[in-house]
């Protein structure tokens, strides 16, 4: 998680069940005007039986009404709908049947075989009374959270944002990437530098002390030549000014060398104290996972190296790691082991399982039957990963 920013972690979080709900609850809006709108005028498909009196307009509209539903998608994928039909006097007509009493019906279901012309006119009577009254729709769509047609919605919500985090988990692991490598980069340079200007230092030092012998030997050498000319002396007395303006010029080209020494270990002293507190910012977050897998994983024991063999991994790699460790905790028996791993040193039986392709565990059963993680990695990190376990039996 050290490479995803709160911003990300929250927006992937809080918006896929927000959207979610405002989807649904915009698809069963569209749904139920689209239904209500389509299923309006095809209520009456036949309203010359109805005045013939050959049908009621109870069955019409029951036909009518299941026949609209049949073979559509909504409703194959999980959409509830739920018609009501009255008349404009309040009168209910679908799926009640008590309008009849309303109107004087009879409790019988079926008149449409009747061959009775009197009870047909009755009927049809009674079915201009109904029309004539009105008939009103009411429609109600739900679609129900378990449906099929709201799991595709929350799913596509779901690959998007996990989609988002990955491509920003990836873009951050660069960025950190990138800035390592500048500064193990900037790290080498300041130790070049550090031992050039140590360098020319100490040629400063042999050059001073050079010059301080040749002054002195001139010195006694004037001492033992007083007897000689004056010209001599002269020559002599400019020489050694030459050479004690030289000496002064290389005091103070050493002076702007001890300068630019001590500027270069403020620098690296300052580069060492920030790649300190990365360490202890990682030093942090491993003692953080190790005390979550402890809470969670009660019976499982880890080492140190398996939570920091766990924080170099990958996001999509971390989540298939958690997931095998969920699996041990709860029954070990039933985890895949690729292979057992063969010591060279003591008889430490060593399990080795797979996960995410490339990923490896590494863990054992100790005299308690308790498990222990001995270390997490990839392939990549395999001959290391083993490496340390062969330290460990020993």
């Amino acid at each position: 998680m050290k490479h995803l920013s709160l911003k990300i972690i929250f927006i992937c979080v809080v918006l896929p069940p927000v959207l979610y709900i405002f989807s649904i609850q915009g698809m069963e809006a569209f749904l139920q005007h689209k239904w209500k709108k389509a299923l309006r005028p095809n209520l009456i498909s036949h309203p010359e039986k109805l005045i013939q009196g050959s049908k009621k307009v109870q069955e019409e509209v029951k036909e009518n009404v299941d026949k609209f539903w049949e073979d559509r998608l909504g409703i194959e994928m999980g959409a509830q709908p739920k018609v009501l039909v009255r008349t404009d006097s309040g009168i209910q007509i679908y799926p009640r049947y008590d309008y009849y009493e309303e109107f004087g019906f009879s409790d019988k279901d079926s008149f449409a075989q009747d061959e009775n012309i009197e009870k047909r006119s009755e009927i049809a009577e009674q079915n201009l009374e109904i029309l004539k009254d009105g008939i009103e729709l009411n429609l109600d769509v739900r679609i129900p959270r378990s449906s099929l047609l709201a799991g595709l919605v929350l799913g596509f919500y779901i690959l998007i944002f996990s989609s988002i985090l990955i491509l920003s988990y990836r873009k951050n692991v660069k960025h950190a990437e990138k800035l390592l490598t500048q500064q193990h980069q900037e790290m080498k340079r300041y130790q070049e530098q550090l031992e050039n200007a140590s360098a020319k230092l100490q040629s400063t030092y042999d050059r001073e002390r050079e010059y301080q012998e040749q002054i002195q030997n001139l010195r006694k050498e004037l001492t033992r030549t007083d007897h000689k000319l004056q010209s001599t002396e002269e020559n002599a007395l400019e020489e050694i000014e030459d050479l004690e303006k030289k000496l002064q010029e290389n005091v103070e080209s050493r002076k702007e060398k001890e300068s630019e020494i001590e500027a270069l270990k403020k620098e690296i002293e300052k580069f060492e104290q920030t790649q300190n507190k990365q360490e202890n910012k990682k030093a942090k977050q491993e003692k953080q996972v190790l005390k979550r897998f402890n809470a969670l994983y009660k019976n499982l024991n880890f080492e140190q190296k398996a939570v920091q063999g766990f924080l170099d991994l990958n996001l999509e790699h971390q989540l298939k790691a958690e997931k095998l460790i969920h699996s041990l905790d709860l029954d070990h028996n039933q985890v895949k082991v690729k292979r057992k791993v063969f010591l060279k040193k003591g008889d430490m039986k060593v399990l080795e399982t797979e996960f995410s392709y490339n990923g490896r565990l590494y863990w054992t059963l100790n005299s308690n039957s308790q498990i222990h993680i001995l270390n997490i990695g990839t392939k990549d990190t395999q001959k290391r990963d083993l490496g340390y376990i062969e330290n460990l039996a020993g």
